[in-house]
């Protein structure tokens, strides 16, 4: 009896909330000064990954700026602060996989896949493809670009793009952004490496993977397929036929 007077009481209180996850906000990107700073930022670590966010927001805010002319006024500088960081991520050994080009990112990367961490890795590929972008439209940083286009190719990077590229639909921030570092890939310095893309279609872009991102080309679903992603489809589609 006492049982059932307890449960009567418990049903007049209002249901437990389950306690909302404290998330950080995100700091603002930081201005960047030397190319030290940039390699303090980017620095991967497992306890760090909000450090590691913070750090590829400014780095997206920086390449910005020097791609789209934001602040031509300090281009000089940030020219010189980009070639100085970059000069200090190359690869002591060109053949040696294990401390590649932009070592750090590329563990960060890997360690998102392992642990799930979707959104870690979206802003990974993310911030590739705005390097390689940005390395593209600068003639003097056109070794930078080779160096990062061959790096990108090597069999245990392209893995990190394929889990992408197999994202459900639901996943769009995952797929649109390998789509854009492929096509980077593809089309740059006039595609050059698009014959080394295309021998490797099965971890980069292969059949299966175009007709599950098009629907097997439904007129439905082509309709409401988004413009941008279309683009860079037909992009990799235009190199690889050429």
């Amino acid at each position: 009896m006492s049982k059932r007077v307890h449960e009567a009481e418990d049903t007049s209180r209002p249901p437990k909330r389950a306690r909302p996850e404290q998330v950080q906000p995100a700091k603002p990107a930081e201005e960047i000064w030397s190319s030290r700073q940039l390699q303090d930022l980017l620095a991967f670590r497992q306890d760090g990954l909000q450090e590691l966010r913070h750090g590829i927001a400014s780095l997206k805010a920086f390449l910005e700026n020097i791609l789209y002319h934001r602040d031509d006024d300090n281009r000089g500088r940030h020219l010189s602060i980009l070639r100085d960081f970059l000069d200090s991520q190359k690869a002591k050994d060109p053949q040696d996989t294990e401390k590649p080009f932009l070592t750090q990112l590329w563990q960060a990367w890997s360690f998102a896949n392992q642990n799930n961490n979707d959104h870690l890795a979206s802003s990974l590929c993310a911030i590739f493809a705005l390097i390689l972008k940005t390395l593209s439209s600068l003639i003097d940083f056109r070794e930078l670009g080779n160096i990062l286009c061959r790096t990108i190719l090597q069999h245990q990077h392209l893995r990190l793009i394929k889990r992408s590229l197999d994202a459900p639909k639901h996943k769009d921030f995952l797929v649109s952004p390998s789509l854009r570092l492929l096509t980077e890939l593809t089309s740059f310095d006039g595609g050059v490496f698009a014959r080394e893309v295309y021998k490797r279609r099965e971890q980069t872009f292969d059949t299966s993977a175009l007709r599950k991102h098009l629907g097997h080309f439904k007129t439905e679903y082509v309709l409401s397929f988004p413009f941008k992603r279309m683009q860079e489809i037909s992009a990799l589609l235009f190199f690889f036929q050429h």
